[in-house]
Order: C-alpha cells, then sequence, then structure tokens
C-alpha cells in the first residue's frame, strides 16, 4: 500500500515489508520544515541521531552523544576524527593544538612522519626516532644519529642565532639535569668578546680569542 499525496502523486509514503519509506517521486525536493528545531529519534525516542536547528548548530549523535557539530566559525568534532585519505588546509590557514592537558602527533605503525613545503620533503622522523633535516634518510651511521642535517648535494650549514652579547653552545649531555651533567663536554661562542671554548667534564678548558691566540 503506497499513500501518495499531490496532484501528480509526487510524494509517497508506503513499506515494502522490510523498510518504511518518504519518498518524493517527482522532480522537486523533499523538504523538511520546523520553526526550531528538526529532529531525528530511534522508535523509543530515547536516543537521539541527529538535530538540525533552524537557526544555530546541525548536531549528530553516536548512541545518544554529540560527536559533531556545526557552529557560524566551522565545525566541533568530540572525539576521534578518521579519515580515509587527507586533510587538506586552504592557503594561510594553520592547524593549532589547543588542550589543557598535553597534545601529540602521533604515527602508531612502525612508519615516517614527514613534512613538505613546494611538493619537496623537508623534514623526516624514521620510525627509530631519528630525524632527518633536508634529506629522506638513508644509511647512516648509528653513531651520527639521531640527527642528520644536510641533503649531501653543495654546502650546508647550521646556525646558532644568538644575541649581539650572548652565547651560542653546543652541549654534550650525560644526564638530564639542570646542572653540569647537561653540558659535560660543550663548544661554546662567546658574542660578547668573540671567543670560542671548548670545556670538557663541564669545565672550560680552552678559549680561542678574537685575536686567535689558544689559551688552555
Amino acid at each position: 500500500v503506497v499513500a501518495t499525496f499531490g496532484t501528480s502523486e509526487d510524494l509517497q509514503i508506503y513499506h515494502d515489508g522490510n523498510y518504511s519509506y518518504i519518498k518524493e517521486a517527482g522532480t522537486g525536493d523533499l523538504r523538511i520544515q520546523a520553526s526550531t528545531n528538526v529532529q531525528i529519534y530511534n522508535s523509543a525516542l530515547d536516543k537521539q541521531s541527529a538535530n538540525f536547528h533552524t537557526a544555530g548548530p546541525v548536531t549528530l549523535y553516536y548512541d545518544n552523544a554529540a560527536k559533531f557539530a556545526t557552529s557560524s566559525s566551522g565545525v566541533s568534532v568530540t572525539g576521534t576524527l578518521t579519515t580515509s585519505s587527507h586533510i587538506i588546509l586552504p592557503a594561510a590557514s594553520r592547524l593549532y593544538l589547543d588542550g589543557s592537558g598535553n597534545t601529540f602527533i602521533e604515527e602508531t605503525s612502525a612508519d615516517t612522519v614527514t613534512i613538505t613545503t613546494n611538493n619537496t620533503e623537508r623534514l623526516r622522523i624514521a620510525s627509530n626516532g631519528s630525524v632527518f633535516i633536508s634529506n629522506t634518510g638513508g644509511s647512516f651511521h648509528s653513531s651520527v644519529l639521531p640527527l642528520v642535517v644536510g641533503s649531501g648535494s653543495g654546502d650546508e650549514g647550521m646556525a646558532i642565532y644568538s644575541g649581539s652579547s650572548n652565547k651560542g653552545k653546543i652541549g654534550f649531555a650525560d644526564a638530564a639535569t639542570d646542572d653540569s651533567g647537561s653540558y659535560r663536554g660543550y663548544l661554546q661562542y662567546d658574542h660578547s668578546d668573540d671567543s670560542l671554548r671548548v670545556g670538557t667534564a663541564g669545565s672550560e678548558r680552552m678559549r680561542l680569542t678574537s685575536d686567535g691566540d689558544v689559551l688552555i
């Protein structure tokens, strides 16, 4: 049995023995109107699937819990967002990681994480934690890992940018402590007097002055 409405019987309501249908069988659209909300519930009216506010958010629910909601500024997702392909941000957009606790970018499989610009890979984090900048990794000896910088083609460099009266330092640590364990060995450039200093066991052992003198 099909209940039809309209001069051309375009609107149809019927049951086929398995499912119930509300169908627009003509060339027009099927429109559902309400003054405030259009809501979709289960047959027991105790679980909501969707709420369409006429002048506010559209909210989708999973097991009566709101998971997706539109707003005047975009959308909000509660829980985990899983995609089958890419998340594409338009030009000049930003990805904000905002929360009251720690935030993670995580690759759960034994795969790499890469960052590209201009369709060229610029940074790679390998599954073992090694970081490669301006190269895609390779068979580097473990003694020079976990950081490799440079493309292996042409001149390369790395700058430590300090204030004109401050110091730049590379420390060789053997302890994650706020003392000389963080710099048991070090190379330090002091811009206040243009001297280069070399330290071992947490203390300065040699200094190359701006005049080229070596002090030991």
